[in-house]
């Protein structure tokens, strides 16, 4: 999660993207009411990143970007905490 933060805060140096196949099941992974799905998705916690698409273009804002991802960052680690 460290690392993690580091990336998607623009401070490791690596680029920011997502494991395609996984992010591809996002259906599977969420039921229709919002809720987590508690099913055998086939993967790993090895397999992420077998299928890692680099994030193309550039949207952030030395301004406002931080404070943004951190909002997210936060409201992420919360909902993983609580459940």
């Amino acid at each position: 999660m460290a690392s993690f933060s580091h990336d998607i805060h623009h401070t490791s140096g690596k680029s920011v993207g997502y494991d395609q196949a996984i992010a591809g099941r996002y259906n599977d992974i969420m039921n229709s009411d919002g809720s987590l799905s508690s099913s055998d998705l086939g993967f790993s916690g090895s397999s992420i990143g077998n299928n890692y698409v680099a994030v193309q273009g550039w949207n952030w804002n030395d301004q406002t970007s931080p404070a943004s991802v951190s909002s997210a960052f936060q409201a992420a680690k919360a909902a993983e905490e609580s459940h």
